[in-house]
């Protein structure tokens, strides 16, 4: 990759590509730079289409060697460790080249829970929207009762 591709990047896009290799979701990322998700979402699509990267963690390992090499060789950032096979938090994507989770992530950290865990928890969800629907009816007819 040549220089010019790094150069093209706005500081913005360079700024997001280095939280990621922080291991920062973009809604870390908006926090961080005082920018809207979508914002950070939208220079990491940039940056990624700039760079032919499949995807942003590829993008922020090619900015991370990129930097480095500019200072005279030591890297200044270190990337987090990520599992190759876990999602992108941004596109769902596999590192392996699979179809993505069965809960998709939205915004935060991708999902790690076991199936067990996810089928507790969707339980949980369940029982508490029932009692939640339960009370609004009792509610309902008590008002129901007074105002009749």
């Amino acid at each position: 990759m040549d220089e010019t591709t790094f150069e093209s990047l706005t500081d913005s896009q360079k700024a997001c590509l280095r939280l990621v290799g922080q291991g920062m979701s973009s809604k870390e990322i908006a926090r961080h730079l005082s920018l809207t998700p979508l914002t950070v979402d939208t220079y990491l699509t940039g940056a990624i289409g700039k760079m032919g990267a499949s995807n942003r963690r590829e993008a922020a390992r090619r900015l991370a060697e990129w930097d480095g090499s500019q200072k005279s060789g030591s890297q200044s950032e270190t990337l987090a460790e990520s599992d190759p096979g876990s999602p992108d938090p941004m596109h769902g994507e596999s590192g392996k080249g699979t179809h993505p989770g069965l809960l998709p992530p939205i915004g935060g950290r991708v999902n790690d829970l076991g199936i067990s865990q996810r089928v507790v928890a969707a339980c949980r969800i369940a029982f508490i929207a029932t009692l939640a629907l339960i009370s609004v009816a009792m509610i309902l007819r008590e008002a129901i009762k007074v105002f009749s």
